[in-house]
């Protein structure tokens, strides 16, 4: 790299390794194109989101609403994907 250049880095060859099941969860505003938003993006762009897509063991969540803190931004999206896991490694009487 030259003095000021900027190299993105491409990480989507992670995703087509993967071998267990997950859960991605994404905020709904996409980080590409670049443009003038109020508010800090998800990190994520279209061509990422596609890979995450066409990979079958991943299911995909975006946060409708929500930009890059899905968790603050689009509780109910956020609640959904990890409630589930909660449930399953924490006794009921603790949730509730």
């Amino acid at each position: 790299m030259r003095p000021g250049e900027t190299v993105e880095p491409d990480y989507r060859y992670l995703a087509q390794d993967v071998r267990v099941p997950g859960h991605v969860l994404l905020g709904a505003t996409p980080l590409l194109p670049k443009r003038q938003l109020p508010f800090l993006p998800s990190f994520v762009d279209e061509d990422d989101r596609a890979t995450l897509r066409a990979q079958p063991l991943l299911t995909l969540t975006e946060g409708p609403g929500a930009e890059h803190n899905v968790a603050a931004q689009s509780l109910p999206a956020f609640r959904s994907v990890l409630g589930p896991v909660c449930g399953s490694i924490i006794p009921d009487s603790v949730l509730r």
